[in-house]
């Protein structure tokens, strides 16, 4: 058997980075877990669109999808990631101030 040594400072952050990165594991499977489906309808609703343009849209790749036996699900937080994506903010007029 081989046996390394190294520094007590060395160490320690080998342990923070090491727990570090189980939280962001652990984190990433809760929240994949949880995650809240959306059917078709669902989503032409929230977005006020088509079901042509819905289509469209995954088939650009603007919005991810699952289907599952010819039924189309989306993510809720994708869906209100592409609405923030996609969001301009206001701005002043110069005449305004």
């Amino acid at each position: 058997m081989q046996v390394i040594t190294m520094e007590s400072e060395t160490f320690k952050y080998l342990i923070e980075l090491i727990e570090g990165l189980k939280t962001s594991i652990d984190d990433k499977d809760n929240k994949t877990a949880n995650c809240e489906w959306l059917d078709n309808q669902d989503v032409c609703q929230m977005l006020k669109v088509t079901p042509r343009t819905l289509q469209n849209y995954r088939d650009q790749g603007k919005i991810g999808f699952t289907s599952i036996n010819s039924k189309i699900f989306y993510r809720k937080d994708d869906i209100e990631k592409f609405l923030m994506d996609n969001y301009k903010a206001p701005f002043k007029k110069k005449w305004l101030k």
